[in-house]
């Protein structure tokens, strides 16, 4: 079974929740006259969870550009300051 079902974390699902909720307080979920809303639920669920799933895979490749982004630019400037310190040393007089 599906976990705990929770009417503000599942709001588009809320009305198929309600409904299975009060199937149930009576003797028709032993009859199976509550199936179809539960596979009616089970749908919703699943398509909530996938959408919810596209939006953390969309943030993290965000997120992971951002980075990669970052460390470029990070190497960039470290290879920058590098350059720099060689041709200060390069340019110094010899004192021998």
């Amino acid at each position: 079974m599906h976990p705990q079902l929770d009417i503000n974390k599942q709001k588009q699902c809320a009305e198929l929740i309600l409904a299975l909720d009060e199937c149930h307080k009576h003797y028709g979920k032993f009859l199976g006259e509550c199936n179809s809303i539960k596979y009616n639920l089970k749908s919703c669920l699943n398509k909530d969870r996938n959408e919810k799933a596209k939006v953390n895979r969309e943030k993290a490749l965000q997120q992971k550009s951002s980075s990669a982004e970052y460390r470029r630019k990070m190497e960039e400037e470290e290879a920058e300051k590098i350059r720099e310190l060689l041709q200060k040393s390069r340019n110094k007089p010899s004192s021998d």
